[in-house]
């Protein structure tokens, strides 16, 4: 095996690097000799410094420079320093958590050559060491084991072609027992979060797995299922949908043995039950159980006791719009009425109908009614949440942080009952099936559930439609908010988002709402790129948001933050770290991506901050939040933060910005043309829209409604469950 150190990067892309390393020992069979400086490529080879590394891999010719040999790696592992030098920039190295150059220092002047030993047996002894606490060396300890567990299992996996990063994932889920479960199934791999049935497959393959064997017919199956889940927001698909999907997926000829085979796999698994056939759909059984699940919920929590009303609540709301100043039209009203009487209830209505004013008197009402009682305000996100708080002057969590969710997988049961015994949440059309079912689980008997949203905003970014469900189950008392009492229900903005919810696309022009016309993407993103650095000097840069309805091409948000960076944060030699082709610098706006506790703070998946410090050699940032909370992110967390100076239409919806940029260009994809992609993106109680594209991709996108395309069963099941509990009692 060939021993080296890290030298220098030459090319870095993501996960594929190009490096130089300094060979310390090699074979006879290796092209080179010890002292000589090699170009070691692959996926994330180990790059830090003064660690000597055991390379696997193979020596190819330079596609360039044909006499030049290279080495291309597809392991590796740690040699264990053997002196008291080795140790010193093993510890230095960063390689092991909680350990920079400072504590690297302390820990070997006080232990010496024998460092590594008293981390790995003795860590208590790290006490001894002033300011060293139980927080940091069970940190210490926790990395250095994983390291040291970890290297047999990651050396097999890249014998598979899994790479390090990959392979820590795969270690991460399967622990001491992961040779045995790749090598029985290598399909397992689909279960570990960014690994993916592509891998898998290839994996099975180096293995002997036939094309139209058992196992990848069924793993096909159910990757299919999740694929439309995610693309669709589908619960249940069409079968005829998954068939086609699926030998797309598997690359299979659709010859009659293939077809044989397949047919026999899936009656299998249907009389398994590891899928669910209902109502000519089929269901990963998760996502079916979930489902009735959360129609149980509804249906329990409607059917509850109701709420004892000892004073005369017409009159307590009589006293309230009193107090507010405020005069209450007949359906806020009725919504208030329905409030206090019904134990769950839906409000719906769009931009400028009232809920702002409706909910704060909701709230005051129950208040002043059920004096004993608790009332919990909930919204999907944080900014969603701090809108709430802001407008009712009554605190607002994340659904996340209500419930202590700490992850984002499907296996997560780990949400804690609400002690409230009023919940009430806004922003429902973003809530997903799983979400959504955790809230309700969490919700015991005899309290009350007020939920409220619009449900011509897009719907969720996960698998579901909630909202539309309920509503049109007709088994939960709903109030439309439809009167609009805005001030400014003249502005061009105001009349267009009506005219884009009814379908019109005559859209008026003026001095709030412009459309420019551009040539495809790369003229909207020049567009939208100076418009940005005109209305940031105008608005501030918290106040003006570049939103695209996609990720992807010259004018999607991951290229338009590249360009917007330059014009807002150029380098001026600050410090900046990349990670992995995304560079943050000191001073840019990012975006937080999961939702997460750090120590005391709870930080939500869409929050924005400002990076206040860039720790270069440990490869670390911090970030200042809108609440001046700091918050820092080990490297190894980075991939939960992007830059923020554009985001996808999605992203936006809870929050509000008084200029807002947005795009669409007939190349976009049909999904990505939609009502309620271009009525979300004006809805953010904007001062100043400024549509950039194509104006035939507009006209195609309002007249363009698939809202209702989610197949989902969850409206049928509260129907079911509803006349049962009705014929039971």
């Amino acid at each position: 095996m060939l021993k080296a150190s890290f030298s220098y990067q030459i090319y870095s892309n993501g996960d594929f690097s190009v490096n130089k390393f300094l060979v310390k020992e090699c074979s006879k069979d290796d092209f080179c000799a010890q002292g000589d400086i090699i170009t070691v490529l692959g996926n994330n080879v180990p790059i830090h410094k003064k660690i000597v590394y055991l390379l696997e891999g193979t020596w190819e010719q330079n596609k360039k420079t044909k006499e030049i040999m290279q080495f291309r790696l597809y392991g590796y592992q740690e040699e264990k320093p053997k002196n008291g030098n080795e140790v010193l920039a093993y510890l230095e190295s960063g390689v092991i958590k909680g350990i920079g150059k400072r504590n690297a220092a302390l820990i070997y002047e006080r232990f010496g050559s024998k460092s590594l030993d008293i981390i790995e047996s003795d860590t208590e002894r790290l006490l001894e060491i002033k300011g060293f606490g139980k927080k940091t060396i069970g940190m210490i300890k926790e990395s250095y084991l994983k390291n040291l567990k970890s290297k047999d299992s990651l050396l097999y996996l890249a014998s598979l072609g899994i790479n390090s990063k990959q392979g820590t994932k795969v270690y991460e889920r399967f622990k001491e027992n992961t040779r045995e479960i790749v090598s029985e199934n290598p399909y397992e791999l689909c279960n570990v979060k960014g690994i993916g049935f592509e891998i898998a497959d290839s994996v099975a393959k180096s293995l002997g797995v036939s094309e139209n064997s058992q196992k990848r017919i069924e793993a096909g199956i159910l990757w299919t299922l999740k694929i439309l889940e995610n693309e669709e927001g589908n619960i249940g698909s069409p079968i005829k949908t998954l068939e086609k999907r699926l030998y797309q997926l598997l690359g299979l000829a659709r010859n009659s043995e293939n077809v044989r085979i397949v047919n026999q796999v899936s009656s299998n698994m249907v009389k398994e039950k590891k899928v669910i056939i209902s109502k000519e759909l089929c269901f990963r059984p998760h996502m079916f159980e979930l489902e009735t699940e959360c129609a149980s919920h509804i249906v329990r929590l409607l059917k509850g006791k109701p709420f004892k009303v000892k004073k005369d609540y017409m009159e307590v709301i009589k006293k309230i719009e009193s107090e507010l100043h405020i005069c209450l039209d007949e359906i806020q009203r009725m919504a208030v009425e329905k409030a206090v009487l019904e134990n769950f209830l839906v409000i719906t209505g769009g931009p400028g109908s009232g809920k702002t004013t409706t909910i704060l008197s909701i709230i005051k009402v129950l208040e002043t009614i059920f004096q004993k009682c608790t009332i919990k305000l909930m919204a999907p996100t944080g900014r969603a949440a701090r809108r709430m708080s802001e407008t009712t002057g009554y605190y607002a969590s994340t659904i996340h942080s209500g419930l202590r969710i700490s992850t984002e997988t499907e296996e997560d049961y780990g949400a804690e009952s609400l002690e409230e015994d009023i919940i009430i949440v806004d922003e429902v059309s973003m809530l997903d099936l799983r979400i959504a079912t955790l809230l309700l689980r969490a919700v015991d008997d005899g309290k009350k559930v007020i939920l409220i949203g619009d449900c011509d905003q897009l719907p969720s970014v996960g698998p579901g439609a909630v909202l539309r469900d309920i509503i049109s189950s007709n088994a939960v008392p709903v109030v439309k908010l439809e009167r609009i009492f805005r001030q400014d229900k003249e502005s061009n903005i105001y009349v267009n988002s009506r005219k884009i919810k009814n379908g019109s696309t005559d859209l008026n022009e003026g001095s709030d709402f412009f459309i420019l016309e551009s040539d495809g993407f790369a003229e909207s993103a020049d567009i939208m790129a100076r418009i940005y650095e005109e209305k940031v000097s105008e608005y501030g840069i918290s106040n003006v948001a570049c939103l695209t309805p996609y990720r992807k091409h010259t004018a999607g948000c991951e290229h338009m933050n590249q360009v917007l960076q330059e014009i807002v944060n150029p380098y001026k030699g600050q410090s900046q770290i990349k990670h992995p082709d995304v560079l943050f610098r000191n001073g840019d706006l990012v975006m937080n991506l999961v939702n997460a506790t750090k120590g005391d703070i709870d930080i939500a998946n869409g929050d924005i901050g400002t990076v206040c410090d860039v720790n270069e050699s440990e490869n670390t940032l911090t970030v200042s939040y809108f609440d001046d909370s700091y918050v820092k992110y080990e490297s190894d967390e980075l991939d939960s933060l992007d830059l923020a100076y554009s985001y996808t239409v999605h992203k936006s919806q809870g929050a509000q910005y008084p200029c807002v940029i947005t795009n669409l260009c007939t190349a976009h994809i049909d999904k990505m043309k939609t009502r309620n992609i271009i009525y979300t993106a004006i809805t953010r109680e904007t001062k100043e829209v400024i549509f950039v594209g194509d104006r035939k991709a507009l006209d195609f996108s309002i007249n363009h409604v698939i809202e209702d395309d989610r197949n989902t069963l969850l409206s049928e099941k509260i129907i079911f469950m509803n006349k049962k509990y009705n014929l039971l009692h």
